[in-house]
């Protein structure tokens, strides 16, 4: 069982308040992907400045290597950033059937939300039954970072290794070196920064949802998570 549980607004961090409260303006405007993206448009334009800084330096100095590498990490940053909304924005209607509102208001001193629409189990998309059963899973034994973070990037291994293999036999056989040769080593940089920037992206997001876990937790109505479900054991 997850550990320091929050039962009062005073038990919360700072971040578990700020995710609660997330919850609470979804439930009053369901989250759409345009809406998401809007909110988040200042902080993308910021790391967009960053990581293009970092380029231009990069190519200035004729590292052109660590441009591609910067640049990759950036669009690798993104695209998991664009899969992640995506999901949230997929699962919510069966998020929001799973949302204890009464929890969510004594835990943010607030006014009880207004009630999901009824909706049965047929009414969930396999997908989301399976995030509910997932949920479910992971109350009895509380997901850890490292593993699910190795489970999500299994399949970057072989694409990665393969990048580096191309990359290295270009060197040896166009320059006589280990130094591959353009414009195999810009896509070969390129590849490994998106590598980089989806396991960062990964990285982040899995902490963060490990330490507002105690307050998903808290707020999780399970009688209606089993009943959306069905019995364990049972397929979603």
């Amino acid at each position: 069982m997850t550990p320091d549980l929050p039962e009062h607004p005073t038990d919360l961090t700072r971040e578990q308040r700020q995710y609660l409260g997330q919850l609470c303006d979804f439930i009053a405007a369901p989250p759409t992907l345009a809406g998401v993206y809007r909110h988040r448009t200042p902080r993308i334009l910021a790391s967009a400045l960053i990581f293009g800084a970092g380029a231009a330096a990069a190519g200035a100095a004729e590292a052109w290597w660590a441009a591609c590498l910067v640049g990759g990490t950036f669009a690798g940053v993104r695209l998991r950033e664009y899969g992640a909304v995506t999901w949230a924005v997929l699962v919510w209607p069966a998020t929001t059937q799973a949302i204890d509102r009464r929890r969510l208001a004594l835990l943010l001193g607030a006014e009880e939300p207004r009630p999901a629409p009824p909706a049965g189990r047929d009414q969930l998309t396999p997908v989301q039954r399976g995030y509910l059963a997932d949920l479910r899973r992971f109350r009895a034994a509380p997901p850890r970072v490292a593993g699910v973070l190795a489970r999500r990037l299994s399949g970057l291994v072989v694409p990665t290794a393969v990048i580096v293999v191309v990359m290295a036999v270009s060197g040896v056989v166009g320059r006589g070196g280990f130094e591959p040769a353009a414009p195999v080593g810009w896509i070969g940089w390129c590849g490994l920064g998106l590598a980089a920037g989806i396991a960062l992206r990964d990285a982040a997001d899995l902490t963060r949802a490990a330490r507002v876990w105690p307050a998903t937790v808290t707020v999780a109505d399970w009688g209606r998570i089993d009943d959306l479900v069905g019995e364990p054991g049972e397929r979603p």
